[in-house]
């Protein structure tokens, strides 16, 4: 679970310490890395502005909807391991969400796979 990436004691630098005390907003977080699917959402449901992610790279408002009787909480995620990783953490403290969905697109190296297809990657290749 997301929360046992994260020491439970009291410590300098917490999600609890920075934000204050957490939210009970929904149970579920859907993460994508489309800001054009994040604009089509946000245009077809008018979901409300439940809490703020910040960093240098500006903010990244955290959304709350109502879909077959269930709040779902989504944002549009920034690139890189680290920020994105830390933007969930601080996202399951602002709305506490414990269970997460992230999505987005990736390429393929074996041409044997179709395109437009869905596949879950077990490993991933980067030349960094």
């Amino acid at each position: 679970m997301i929360t046992d990436s994260y020491r439970k004691e009291d410590g300098k630098m917490s999600p609890q310490s920075i934000f204050g005390s957490g939210k009970d907003i929904a149970d579920v977080c859907i993460i994508t890395f489309s800001w054009k699917l994040t604009s089509m959402i946000i245009e077809e449901y008018h979901p409300e502005v439940v809490a703020d992610l910040a960093s240098t790279n500006g903010h990244t408002p955290i959304y709350a909807l109502t879909y077959k009787g269930k709040k779902i909480c989504f944002y549009n995620s920034p690139m890189g391991s680290a920020l994105a990783g830390t933007y969930m953490i601080e996202a399951s403290h602002m709305v506490g969400a414990k269970k997460f969905i992230a999505f987005g697109s990736a390429g393929r190296l074996d041409k044997n796979i179709p395109s437009l297809c869905f596949m879950v990657p077990t490993e991933a290749y980067r030349d960094e």
